[in-house]
């Protein structure tokens, strides 16, 4: 295997952080659909793919717990904030009970597929003029866990693959 160079890589700041976040029209069902996907990569450091496959059962509210499944498949809760729980209230009540559990969902009430959140958060760092840093799914990961360890947590506790498992 050929060596490639590993790049550093860029995070959002603060003000990247707060134009991606007030970019999509919360007063539209889909505007504020992206607006709590965001906060929850934001929020909880999980991958696309465990956002794409997240359910309404797997949310414990008391808890204020995700269980999400990761790489193969493994099973793990991720803890989240009050904030981000008072959106998810918010956006499961204008979800509505549907056929299926998904959290994330289409226009057509269909589950939402990965490849079309991605390209929901490059469309808003394009219309917000972000380009100084890569706007994707995988950079709020990469800002979650900068800022969880600028506000004290630890590394190793960040590194292992299922920290918050019972």
């Amino acid at each position: 295997m050929l060596k490639t160079d590993k790049k550093i890589v860029t995070t959002f700041e603060k003000r990247h952080l707060k134009i991606l976040l007030n970019a999509p029209n919360k007063n539209t069902f889909t505007g504020f659909r992206d607006y709590v996907l965001m906060l929850l990569l934001l929020d909880t450091g999980i991958r696309i793919s465990e956002a794409e496959g997240s359910k309404l059962s797997d949310i414990n509210w008391k808890d204020n717990l995700i269980k999400v499944f990761g790489n193969s498949r493994v099973e793990r809760y991720v803890p989240f904030s009050e904030r981000l729980k008072e959106n998810l209230r918010k956006y499961i009540s204008l979800r509505r009970s549907l056929h299926h559990d998904f959290l994330f969902i289409n226009i057509d009430n269909e589950p939402l597929k990965r490849r079309t959140m991605q390209e929901k958060i490059q469309l808003y760092g394009i219309e917000c003029g972000i380009n100084d840093v890569r706007v994707s799914a995988h950079s709020f990961r990469h800002t979650f866990a900068r800022m969880y360890l600028l506000n004290g947590g630890d590394i190793l506790t960040l590194q292992r693959s299922r920290p918050f498992n019972d």
